[in-house]
């Protein structure tokens, strides 16, 4: 008989990386990271490292219940875990250099409060089809760039 209740082993999303050491080594070697997320009872001197690296170099921190922490992954998390981006970001100032060089008029949509994974990747894969050279986010307060958002843009991300 089959148990509607049963949800089966969690899987570790793709893009999460965790422990003190791990995240430190990923702020400083300058990897695009989406979002810390650490645990509220976490005290000691390399978080408020990690803390500072990332308010520097303005990633999002988020405090949480250990049981957050959890729910993303049964490995010794040490009270901390990260996201890592799956797309590359990139300067616009880059992105209108290579178009213009190349002699092309640049395209752009610029996204503001886009927070439903869903919905950036639809706007994603439309992008794609129109030719768009690139999609301006906000680094606070939109939609995290993750799987579900690169599987619904069917590429366009």
């Amino acid at each position: 008989m089959y148990d509607n209740h049963f949800k089966g082993p969690r899987r570790q999303p793709e893009n999460l990386i965790y422990g003190i050491h791990p995240i430190l080594e990923a702020l400083n070697a300058g990897k695009d990271i989406e979002k810390i997320m650490l645990s509220r009872e976490l005290r000691n001197p390399q978080i408020r490292e990690i803390t500072s690296l990332a308010e520097q170099l303005e990633i999002p921190v988020q405090k949480v219940p250990n049981e957050k922490l959890d729910s993303f992954t049964k490995a010794n998390h040490q009270g901390i875990v990260a996201f890592v981006s799956m797309i590359e970001y990139q300067p616009i100032e880059d992105i209108l250099f290579r178009a213009f060089e190349s002699g092309k008029q640049p395209m752009l949509v610029i996204l503001d409060r886009i927070t439903d994974v869903r919905n950036f990747g639809a706007i994603a894969r439309s992008a794609e089809c129109a030719g768009v050279d690139a999609l301006v986010i906000p680094s606070r307060g939109s939609a995290q760039v993750n799987a579900d958002a690169i599987k619904t843009s069917a590429g366009g991300a």
